[in-house]
């Protein structure tokens, strides 16, 4: 099963490890942004993704949509605050998409983080389980 994780770009890091987990047991996770991603050095510096580097953002949001658009299970980390608002536009897009599993880690931060086709869980300890059970 492919799956994708949304979150801030600032939790990369603490996601590295629950991907690799996530792999390990058997899922495919497109969520290429948490281990390779074209402006890492240049973000890492204190530069903005907003349009700064204009190609490069436009290569990230495409190849992102398709990993949304592919995914079968979608999943948001809530548990950091955000700046920029790219995790609420990747959960727009699997919600349209109606994929077929959407889960939410982390508190509400926005009204569509409470909708009925979301199921929320508050640590990724809790959510694990539930994912295995889908493989």
């Amino acid at each position: 099963m492919k799956l994708y994780i949304a979150s801030n770009f600032s939790s990369r890091h603490r996601l590295r490890p629950i991907k690799f987990n996530l792999k390990k047991i058997g899922f495919e996770v497109l969520s290429e942004w948490i281990d390779n991603n074209p402006m890492d050095n240049i973000l890492d510096r204190g530069s903005d993704s907003i349009g700064n580097h204009l190609e490069a953002t436009q290569q990230i949001a495409a190849r992102d949509i398709r990993e949304v658009t592919a995914c079968d299970i979608f999943i948001i980390d809530t548990q950091s605050l955000g700046r920029n608002g790219g995790r609420e536009c990747e959960l727009g897009m699997a919600l349209i998409a109606r994929t077929p599993h959407i889960f939410r880690v982390g508190p509400i931060r926005n009204v569509f983080h409470t909708h009925k086709a979301i199921k929320v869980y508050k640590s990724w300890e809790e959510l694990l389980p539930v994912l295995e059970a889908l493989l």
